[in-house]
């Protein structure tokens, strides 16, 4: 019930991965948490959602740094912090089922993806997030938070996911706009004229994940 120790393991989906796990602060009720250092570099985004079975293609390498403090047995929730980015984001052509209905998302590369967020008292903030670099057919900024909240299950862990609310500001190219018609036609309401294509700032929300989502202007 207490493990304590290290744990590295080089060309784990053909990145480096390193794990510490040692003594954390209790929580205010006094129950006691380990503290959870996980550092992650080129690991590979394609097979990491193979073996996560995730329903999207998914293709690039992910650098991770993450700060945890946590009950194992999480009778409470979890802080963690998070800090990660993702060299050749790539996202070939695939059909995604959304409260919505079926969507399809267009083939998109981005130079880099770099997320910055905390979870904590079951609800994750975003505090930055970055989607490419200039020069991309895609480029923007996202911040916001989601409910997040990991349960035991007696025979392994799962999450909930909740009620979430998302600020978005994209910049898209006519190259990009031309390929993405019917996914950014939700958003032509959003949309403002640029020199190179179109800018989209909006705000999407929902109570669960479940429900089609709220979108409206940003704030």
């Amino acid at each position: 019930q207490k493990p304590y120790g290290q744990v590295s393991a080089k060309g784990l989906l053909k990145g480096d991965v390193d794990l510490q796990v040692g003594k954390g602060s209790k929580t205010e009720n006094g129950v006691e948490r380990h503290r959870v250092e996980v550092t992650a570099k080129k690991v590979s985004l394609h097979d990491l959602r193979e073996l996560a079975n995730l329903p999207v293609l998914l293709k690039g390498e992910l650098d991770l740094q993450s700060t945890a403090l946590a009950d194992l047995t999480f009778q409470e929730q979890p802080e963690i912090e998070v800090d990660l980015k993702i060299n050749k984001f790539e996202l070939p052509p695939s059909n995604v089922n959304t409260p919505m209905g079926p969507l399809t998302l267009p083939d998109l590369k981005l130079t880099s993806v770099e997320l910055k967020g905390r979870l904590a008292a079951g609800r994750f903030v975003i505090e930055s997030g970055t989607l490419g670099r200039p020069g991309d057919e895609l480029q923007g900024s996202i911040k916001g938070d989601i409910a997040i909240t990991i349960t035991n299950r007696g025979n392994g862990f799962g999450q909930q996911i909740g009620s979430y609310n998302f600020n978005i500001d994209l910049r898209a190219k006519k190259s990009f706009q031309d390929k993405a018609l019917l996914f950014l036609g939700f958003l032509d309401g959003y949309k403002t004229p640029t020199q190179e294509g179109a800018q989209y700032k909006f705000r999407v929300s929902a109570t669960n994940p479940m429900m089609p989502p709220s979108i409206s202007a940003a704030r």
